[in-house]
């Protein structure tokens, strides 16, 4: 029967060679299948489409939101809607 006997340093060797050996296969699957749900999922997705917006509209619909929820009046709004839209 043989075992490891006097290999020494050939014994890691050959243990490190079979750790190679069955993990880079594994790792390249792995990697394979990761790569692949990102990009099935990245085509699913797309970004929401952002209005270039200068301040002063924001600031409007900012002002239309607060109006919607009640924070102020319709006064308040046409008073402050016409201090935005002044140049």
């Amino acid at each position: 029967m043989m075992g490891w006997g006097s290999m020494g340093t050939g014994g890691l060797a050959m243990i490190l060679v079979w750790s190679i050996a069955l993990l880079l296969p594994l790792g390249t699957a792995f990697g394979i299948v990761v790569l692949l749900k990102a990009a099935a999922h990245r085509h699913k997705w797309t970004p929401p489409v952002r209005r270039l917006e200068s301040p002063r509209v924001k600031a409007e619909d900012e002002l239309e939101l607060r109006y919607a929820r009640g924070e102020i009046d319709a006064t308040t709004l046409v008073q402050r809607r016409a201090v935005l839209r002044q140049p």
